[in-house]
């Protein structure tokens, strides 16, 4: 594949902007909720929901960071800079080959952990300048994490640790390794709220600030890279 032949949306995994998988995404998952009969026995599709929603958000993070580093590679020696490995492995530069040019982010993104709030904030820090989660946010982010942990991994089901971390005042009601997380429609809309709204936040501050940088002719990108930031900086 020759320079002229990629498009804008090469630059994007899936060949989507990470914000409009998300979106879509998330807006499939209410409307499986808003679905559901009322008054059903039991909450599983909820807890599935939720699930999904966080991988989603995650997934987006890192697709997110990718595409931006794939429109402007420049950005990468900012995260050397900042004491960041961008080296990548070898046998992943010969398959990929053609496509380097503005798929390196891919590369560089999948080494990176985007598995807290506080990792979140340093990459992005380190790439734009920017930190997406507030001191709120971050707490808010780090008890749905838990939440979603304590689903995948123990079945919603109080652990120890789970119960030692969140459970303020306990009742007859919050029983170690008895009692469970209560997930239900309102609980998934609280979150879905909140996630939608992050992501949201992540799209327009990158998108600004690199468009500001390109401005300042701090930072270059021409042709097919100018499409691709327009694509990645919608948000219904």
């Amino acid at each position: 594949m020759t320079t002229q032949e990629y498009n804008d949306l090469d630059f994007f995994a899936g060949g989507v902007p990470a914000g409009a998988i998300f979106q879509l995404a998330a807006k499939e998952i209410k409307n499986l909720l808003d679905a559901k009969p009322k008054n059903p026995i039991g909450h599983t599709l909820e807890e599935v929901c939720f699930i999904g929603l966080v991988s989603y958000f995650e997934a987006f993070c890192r697709d997110c960071f990718a595409s931006l580093i794939n429109i402007s590679p420049e950005l990468i020696q900012r995260l050397k800079s900042r004491g960041y490995d961008i080296s990548v492995d070898s046998l992943s530069v010969l398959e990929m080959h053609d496509r380097l040019p503005y798929q390196i982010g891919f590369l560089i993104s999948e080494r990176y952990d985007f598995g807290t709030a506080r990792k979140v904030n340093a990459l992005y820090s380190a790439l734009m300048g920017i930190t997406p989660f507030s001191k709120k946010d971050a707490k808010t982010y780090d008890g749905v994490l838990s939440d979603r942990n304590l689903l995948v991994h123990h079945g919603g089901i109080y652990t120890t640790s789970y119960f030692r971390q969140h459970i303020d005042t306990p009742s007859d009601k919050t029983r170690i390794f008895m009692d469970s997380l209560i997930v239900d429609k309102e609980y998934v809309e609280e979150r879905f709220a909140f996630l939608y709204g992050m992501a949201e936040k992540i799209v327009k501050k990158s998108s600004n600030v690199l468009a500001e940088d390109i401005a300042s002719k701090t930072i270059t990108i021409q042709g097919t890279a100018e499409k691709a930031l327009k694509m990645f900086s919608w948000w219904d």
